[in-house]
């Protein structure tokens, strides 16, 4: 509730800042993921690191943008 809140907050009005801002976003994400990752923990199993970074930048998108 409170990611949702600072992403409806600080949403930047021109359309270079929106694509800036889900780049940043899903990177901080991804961080948060790789630290859960490297803390042991969250486990994988049957997935990878490259392909939750695909699926985090297609939510943050999704989330983002509409």
């Amino acid at each position: 509730m409170v990611v949702g809140t600072l992403i409806a907050q600080y949403y930047p009005s021109k359309k270079l800042y929106k694509i800036l801002n889900i780049f940043v976003i899903a990177a901080l994400y991804s961080l948060q993921e790789l630290l859960l990752l490297a803390r042991e923990n969250v486990v994988y199993k049957n997935w990878h690191l490259a392909d939750s970074l695909g699926v985090n930048l297609l939510a943050m998108v999704i989330i983002c943008w509409f």
